[in-house]
């Protein structure tokens, strides 16, 4: 019976790759490591020809990132151990399920002591279940902190403070952030508003959904124009009201 633990390492750098598989290799005599993947498009495939146990899983990567990688293997049971440089909206969701993860550059120290608890876990066959768990968070409504944007390579961990406002157009939706950058969501501003705080006064970050196509944090309006039904943000911006949501955005601002 193979009693070994198979291990699939997902990094887009090489030196990254190979740091890992060698470090794995002089630390455990258990370990079988049946493969690594550039990104998730080469990492797919291995959890349907292998019974992965433990996943070794690079957050930002080109085509997609490693929760986009989580969010198609469903129900797969596997121990994953996040690999990341420093991105403080990955590393808080993360933490808020404790799961195991490593900084860049790699310390071989904390490499070893993440995979023997995996270890422990899976041979216990008490499989983590927070991995569900972080990615019900990021596709759930946010709890105040940050906000998960689906883009067609990634999904994107944005602070809600950083939001200024959605903008429909079509099928997609626009982001448009304090700083003046905008981000292109695959979802409808319908689905991507269900994951946004609701505005329940314009003295923190919630949302209103002012018009068909817009969406605005409150938290960033200046004034409300009656005469011409707009509100005018911080930044200059001009955000249109409809005239059917008029009365609701009143009560919330007054």
């Amino acid at each position: 019976m193979d009693t070994n633990i198979k291990v699939l390492i997902v990094d887009d750098e090489v030196a990254n790759r190979s740091l890992l598989s060698e470090m794995l290799r002089l630390n455990f005599s258990n370990i079988e490591i049946v493969g690594t993947a550039a990104d998730i498009i080469e990492a797919r495939p291995y959890f349907d020809d292998h019974t992965i146990d433990l996943l070794l899983l690079d957050i930002e990567m080109p085509h997609g990132s490693g929760f986009d990688l989580l969010a198609q293997l469903e129900d797969y049971q596997v121990e994953v151990i996040f690999i990341t440089g420093f991105d403080q909206y990955a590393l808080d969701a993360i933490k808020v399920q404790a799961l195991d993860y490593l900084l860049k550059p790699i310390d071989e120290e904390e490499l070893v002591v993440a995979v023997n608890l995996a270890i422990q876990r899976i041979q216990s066959l008490q499989p983590t279940q927070q991995v569900q768990a972080l990615i019900d968070h990021l596709q759930t409504p946010s709890n105040g902190h940050s906000v998960s944007i689906h883009t067609r390579e990634k999904i994107i961990l944005i602070r809600i403070k950083e939001l200024l406002y959605l903008k429909a157009d079509g099928a997609t939706t626009f982001y448009h952030l304090f700083n003046g950058k905008r981000i292109i969501s695959t979802k409808p501003i319908g689905k991507s508003m269900t994951a946004l705080p609701t505005a329940k006064d314009p003295f923190s970050h919630g949302f209103y959904r002012c018009h068909s196509g817009y969406v605005v944090n409150l938290f960033y309006v200046k004034e409300f124009n009656k005469r011409d039904q707009f509100l005018l943000l911080n930044t200059g911006e001009e955000i249109p009201v409809s005239q059917s949501r008029k009365e609701l955005l009143l009560k919330l601002i007054s």
